[in-house]
Formats: C-alpha cells, structure tokens, sequence
C-alpha cells in the first residue's frame, strides 16, 4: 500500500472510507514495514481509524498528503534517532500528523555500540572514534546531543551522564 500511486486525494478510497480493515477490525496501529524507504503522495490520507505510526530507520520519504487526513494518529514512534528522522523528507501536507503527534525514538543516543544500554563502552568507542580510530559504531548514536555534530562536547556529556549528572539541559 506505501507504494500505490494515488493521482490525488480523491483516488484513494480511504479518503472517503476514513478506515481500513483486517479481519473485521478497523486498523489503529499503522506500522511501516522494514524495507519500505518511501511513502508514496496519498497513501494513507483519510485513514481516520488510525491512532499511531511506527516508521522503521530507513524510511527515507514521505509523499505529498500521504497522511492527510489522518487527525486521530497522537503518537509516532521511529527505529532511529532524531538526527535520523530529521533527514527523512516529508513533503508537504503531512501535518497534522507528522509535526503534531507524540514523537519517540526507539534508538538511544549514546549507545555506540547499538546494544540498547548506554554504558562505558560507548564512552571508549565515542573516545576512539573522535581520536581517529576505525571503529564500528552507530554513527547517529555519537551524536549525544542530537545537534548534529560528532565533537567533543558529546564525549564530556555522554560520560557525565554515566556518572550520573542530569545532562537534560544540554540535549536538543
């Protein structure tokens, strides 16, 4: 369905349905599958059953309108982080929902390593990688600030937060 071409608004019949079923019952949950790097114009507009998207890092496009229409979505949820969801292009008149639900990223900056704990292996990967080094890392979980620069700041924060200070202030 993410890959249908749409001519307009008017051609997809979930604008006029504003639901869609499986199994008799109206689907809430839309959830983009991994392999899926673009979301064609109109897609989902007027899918009104639907209360949440989950997007898998990936995602690389969403079309124009693709979610217009789609006013009950209040939480999105994305694999990635936000330096990588903010390098998805979303096209116009995807907003609401895209810009005004709920958004939660499943992917911890700081986590270098990429297995879901931030600890002090991360802090030593961050180190070697900003010495020089050739490490496998996750380069957008480096970015422990989320401003989009890999520098040293997110060294001195990531390891202050292990130590346990409130970093919060410092995160975008």
């Amino acid at each position: 369905w993410c890959k249908v071409h749409f001519a307009s608004l008017y051609a997809n019949p979930l604008y006029s349905a504003h639901s869609l079923y499986l199994d008799d019952t109206p689907v809430t949950a839309l959830s983009i599958p991994a392999g899926v790097d673009a979301i064609s114009d109109y897609a989902f507009a007027g899918l009104q059953s639907a209360t949440s998207i989950h997007f898998v890092k990936g995602i690389e496009s969403i079309g124009r309108y693709a979610f217009n229409g789609c006013d009950n979505v209040t939480a999105i949820s994305y694999t990635g982080t936000k330096v990588d969801w903010q390098n998805v292009q979303v096209l116009e008149g995807n907003d609401p929902p895209i810009n005004l639900a709920i958004m939660t990223f499943e992917q911890m900056p700081g986590d270098v390593n990429g297995d879901l704990t931030v600890d002090g292996l991360d802090s030593i990967l961050l180190d070697r990688y900003l010495a020089g080094w050739d490490v496998a890392v996750d380069l957008s979980a480096l970015d422990f600030n989320q401003d989009g620069t890999v520098n040293g700041l997110d060294a001195i924060l990531l390891d202050r937060y292990l130590a346990g200070w409130d970093v919060s202030a410092y995160l975008n």
